[in-house]
């Protein structure tokens, strides 16, 4: 099991991967079928055509997903979702994304804060006042 800490993510984002070449096959043989049928006068092409179709129609459906992908300088985690989950996902990324910026700020504001009251203090020193340092 791998895991990135929030400070270290540098990026999010979600791929989407369909195969739309499978449907414009999928209607070619069906309309294929029905211009066979026409020629012999027989409804087999046309029975054919469909089912031949449908195959690819359905594989193009069974196939569509999308990728979440969270990475770090490191290390790049990837989880596949079904497309039907896409909404779920934007918001599973959007959040992590909020959290890992919420965090960095928070430690860059802890940090200039830090910053601030030892240059304060440096001030205090050079001026004789050593209030508590």
């Amino acid at each position: 099991m791998a895991s990135i800490r929030l400070e270290h993510i540098t990026h999010c984002q979600i791929t989407s991967t369909d195969q739309p070449a499978l449907v414009v096959i999928g209607v070619l043989l069906i309309i294929g079928g029905l211009i066979g049928s026409f020629g012999v006068n027989s409804p087999i092409f046309f029975v054919m055509g469909l089912v031949l179709g449908a195959i690819p129609i359905i594989a193009y459906y069974q196939e569509r997903h999308c990728e979440i992908e969270i990475a770090s300088p490191t290390l790049a985690l990837r989880q596949r979702v079904q497309k039907k989950g896409l909404e779920d996902a934007m918001d599973f990324v959007h959040e992590v994304e909020l959290a890992a910026t919420e965090r960095s700020d928070a430690r860059r504001g802890h940090a200039r804060a830090v910053e601030r009251v030892e240059a304060a203090q440096m001030r205090g020193r050079a001026e004789g006042d050593y209030w508590g340092g």
